[in-house]
Parts: C-alpha cells; structure tokens; sequence
C-alpha cells in the first residue's frame, strides 16, 4: 500500500498508516518527536512586564506634560506682567520725562502675579532707552533723553514631574519695550495751523520739548486758551482782529476749495498723509482769489442738510441759531468738539513749516455778526466772559476760540508715529 502523506497542523509526514491524522505534537517519525515539532516554550507574563513599562514611559509623558502646561501658563503671566510693567514706566516717561521711574515701575510689577507669586524685578530688570522705528533698535539712554522703556521679567520655577525625565527646573524669560511714538504725520487734521511762538506763551517749556508737550495736560484750560482769527488784511492788535491769526492751511494749490474740503473732511482717509511734521504746507493769505478764508472758515464749520445730496456734509459744529457763537457737538449737543490742528512756523507769505500737531478743543466759532456793517446782532462766546477774556465785540467772521489739549495719535492710513516730539501722542508695545 502507497504512503499516505499526513497532516500534522501545518507540514505533512510521511506515515504507512493509512487513512489517520494526528495532532502534531503526537506525529512522530520512527518513534520520536522532530525537532521542529516540539511544543514552543510557555511565554506567559511577558506582556504584563512590557505593560508595566509603557505605564511607567506613559505616565512620565504626561507628568511632563502637566508640567509644561504650567509652564506655558506662567510664561504668559510673566509676558503680561512685562507689558504692563513697560507700558506703565513709559506713560510716567511720558508725564515726567527727567525723573527716574525704575522704583516706581518695580513697585506697579509687583500688582502682577506670575507662577502663582508677585512679579518681582530688580533694578536692572527697567532700562530707559531710545527706540528707532526704523531700525527696530533699542539703544539704552537715560531717563531725561529716553523716548522708551525696556522690561525684562524672568522667573525660577521647579518641575514636579520634571525630574523623572532629568529635567528638575526651569528659568523662562519675557521683555517687552514700550515705545513714546510722536505723531509725525496726519491725515485729516482741521486745516488750523497756530503759530508755534505764540502757542509757547501759553507753556511753561516749548511745545518742541517733552516738558511742554506735558504741559498741554496739566494746565488748565484758561490757560491753554486760544482766540484766532482768520487772515486778514487788518494787522494784529488793530480793532476786530483776535490776538493772534491761524494759518489757513492748504494743498498745494492754495485754492479756497481745498481749505473748505478739509475742512469738511472730504480729504480725509484716503491712506494719504496730508500733513507731516517738518514739512512746509501751503497756506491762504487775504486777496488770494476764490474766496475769502473767513467766509470759507464758517462754511467748513456749519453743517449743510439741504439742496443738493452730494454737498451736504456734517460741520464740524452743530447748526448755530441766533446770536451765538457757541460750538455744540453735532452728536450730544454738548459744548465744545475736539479736534487735532497744526503749531506752525512761518515761513514765508504763503507757506507754514509744521512744528507739530496738537488738540484743540473748539468753543466759539464767530459768524460775522460782530463786523460792522453786517446787520446782524453781536455775537456771544461766554467761555470768554467765564475765562477773563475781553468781550467778543470785536471778533470778527471766522475767529475761533477753543484751548489747547493732549491729542492722542492715531495710526493707519496716512497716519505713522516717529520720534518727533509733539502734542499728539501713542504709547506703543513695539517688542
């Protein structure tokens, strides 16, 4: 009889039993067991021993884990308390810019937490300086020439879990500069331009230092105030003149339509920057044709709601009635609209360098009833009467009265900061 080939699991075996199978561990080739057919040794508990030590690898992941997670935690903290700290020594830079801030600004730092304890900082940890935004450079300076400060927070924390995987602390650090940006150029600024040297009679320092940019917020409005009228072919201090005369600042073709426009704001936030400082501008003198800037002033400053839609505009004051002068804000009919104009520098008939921009609140604006010959009744501005000031009888069309105010800059569009010193300013975290 023919060999029958037998299956013992997975191989044959050649066998002279006929018509069997066996299970493998009884196939056996004359009488013993083959080598490849043994039975494979006990192999359990070898996966408890390798679960025991992915537990422990995992487990240390995620204590690791745990610990950065606070890490990250306290490293935004220290960035916060940085900023703050900056942004507070640069504002007291701002306000008293010879005195030496680096006290004070630990002292503020201290009211931020970081890694669940106060911030705390050394001497070293403020540094006045001098930013240039051109460069993105911080160079140290001292407090009286520093238009900056630099804040380095930095703190020791342990790790819990850290240390299974070697790590056992860790020291993270934070800075941040804050920047005193001057506003070198303006789009949409009143076309006001008051010259420079009479703005200084009002100031303790000139308007061109820090001292007497601070001025602007710490006296009173009495004495920041400002009767301006419009050119005219009366020479100052003869009767209906105001005690000085503003600038009818305009572009470069001096026309009245251009001072009226920017006025009316239709010049405006077209990214373009209509005013820089350091920049001579044009400006409108009496006789110049078009149109005179008195008349032009009172029609920039009252709105128009009738006639024609694509001329009517909001004024810069709400519609006066009567015989005041008084300018109320369109919005809440209150007393006086803040807006931002020009200290200027003469230069020569028809043009006016601009020293820089400052706020002026604008009180009175005078209609011309107060000219003779004008038919209509005088004219009142009791911020005049209220402050000391001579009665408004001979102020004549266009005369503006208002006070000088700190003006915030603005950016974007035709809007950027330098280090021009100037009335209207932005405190900046630039790093």
């Amino acid at each position: 009889m023919a060999n029958i080939p037998v299956v013992c699991g997975w191989r044959s075996v050649e066998t002279g039993s006929e018509g069997l199978l066996f299970p493998v561990d009884a196939c056996r080739v004359g009488g013993e067991m083959r080598d490849d057919m043994r039975r494979a040794p006990e192999r359990r508990g070898a996966t408890l021993v390798l679960v025991a030590v992915l537990i422990v690898v995992v487990g240390g992941m995620a204590a690791f884990a745990i610990d950065l997670a606070r890490v990250y935690s306290g490293v935004s903290e220290l960035q916060t308390g940085a900023d703050a700290a900056a942004l507070a020594a640069a504002e007291r830079l701002q306000n008293v810019p010879t005195t030496d801030h680096t006290n004070a600004t630990i002292a503020f730092a201290a009211n931020n937490a970081a890694f669940g304890s106060a911030l705390t900082l050394a001497g070293a940890d403020v540094e006045p300086g001098f930013w240039n935004p051109d460069a993105s450079t911080f160079t140290g300076a001292t407090w009286a020439t520093a238009n900056s400060v630099r804040v380095t927070a930095n703190r020791s924390t342990g790790l819990s879990f850290g240390r299974l995987l070697g790590i056992a602390s860790l020291t993270p650090r934070r800075r941040a500069i804050a920047w005193i940006g001057n506003q070198a150029t303006r789009d949409c600024i009143k076309p006001w331009g008051i010259d420079v040297s009479y703005i200084n009679t009002l100031l303790p320092s000139p308007l061109n230092t820090q001292a007497g940019v601070n001025a602007l917020g710490s006296l009173t409005p009495r004495n920041l105030t400002v009767v301006a009228g419009p050119p005219v072919n009366n020479p100052p201090g003869s009767p209906n003149v105001a005690p000085t005369q503003f600038s009818a600042l305009t572009g470069p073709s001096s026309s009245r339509k251009e001072y009226l426009d920017a006025l009316r704001d239709r010049s405006c936030n077209d990214g373009t920057a209509d005013y820089a400082v350091g920049t001579n501008e044009a400006r409108r003198q009496p006789g110049q044709g078009g149109g005179d800037v008195a008349a032009a002033t009172v029609q920039g400053v009252e709105p128009v709601t009738s006639g024609n839609p694509n001329n009517r505009f909001d004024g810069i004051c709400a519609a006066q009635s009567g015989n005041s002068a008084v300018c109320l804000d369109p919005a809440t009919n209150a007393v006086g609209v803040t807006v931002t104009i020009a200290a200027v520098s003469p230069v020569a008939v028809t043009t006016a360098n601009i020293e820089a921009f400052v706020g002026f609140r604008v009180m009175c604006v005078f209609r011309g009833g107060n000219q003779p010959g004008s038919g209509s009744p005088s004219e009142s501005c009791p911020w005049l009467a209220d402050n000391g000031f001579a009665p408004a009888a001979n102020y004549v069309q266009g005369t503006i009265v208002g006070y000088l105010v700190p003006s915030t800059a603005l950016t974007g569009g035709g809007n950027t900061l330098g280090n021009v010193v100037g009335g209207a300013q932005k405190l900046l975290l630039v790093q």
